[in-house]
């Protein structure tokens, strides 16, 4: 029982990465039909994270009311989520973890 859940969950990720290689690898399309969908997640992925970053050098501009710590505690996580998820690949993050957890059960 355990075991499909997990194959379930594993199956999940590799479809979740899946999307990600597929959002990367599209160019944006050429139409002018809508900017909504001329767009890949990666891109838009990737304007929110300068967006934070300009947030983050003049957060007064923005009218933020958080620290220069909070905002760069915020970055490191938006930073480990880039990796997590459109570099290294969840389904390779779980599995790696997964073998180090049970590495230490034995």
């Amino acid at each position: 029982m355990v075991f499909d859940h997990v194959g379930r969950l594993l199956t999940t990720l590799l479809t979740l990465d899946a999307l990600l290689l597929s959002q990367q690898q599209d160019s944006p399309s050429s139409s002018s039909s809508s900017s909504s969908s001329s767009s890949s997640l990666c891109s838009d992925w990737s304007a929110y994270r300068v967006a934070v970053k300009a947030a983050r050098a003049d957060p007064t501009k923005f009218g933020l009311r958080m620290t220069e710590g909070e905002l760069a505690a915020m970055d490191k996580k938006l930073e480990e989520m880039d990796d997590k998820l459109f570099r290294t690949g969840m389904f390779s993050v779980s599995l790696s973890v997964c073998t180090v957890k049970f590495q230490h059960c034995e």
